[in-house]
């Protein structure tokens, strides 16, 4: 939801989410590459991966958790997004794995 905003502007729209879920007691469904924004709005983050780059299917979940205990994840990619460093991940893509 705050995609292409200043960092003021994203905290506005983040603290409305905030705002709406205590105030109208709802549920939001996010989907963000915004690891602060997760962190600030969600109360639970889902991270999948597709299981084929070539065709359909049932994603591999690989967190489901609080977004405070993600960087501590067992599987690596799980901290590598949070902390948006490529490492390996980068180096197996360039080996077309």
């Amino acid at each position: 939801p705050t995609t292409g905003l200043d960092p003021i502007m994203s905290d506005v729209i983040n603290q409305l989410i905030l705002r709406a879920r205590q105030l109208h007691h709802v549920s939001s469904i996010l989907v963000t590459h915004d690891m602060t924004t997760a962190g600030k709005v969600a109360s639970r983050v889902v991270m999948m991966l597709p299981t084929s780059l070539v065709g359909p299917g049932e994603p591999q979940v690989i967190y489901n958790g609080p977004p405070g205990e993600m960087e501590t994840c067992a599987d690596p990619r799980v901290g590598q997004f949070v902390r948006g460093q490529a490492d390996q991940r980068l180096l197996q893509l360039q080996e077309g794995a």
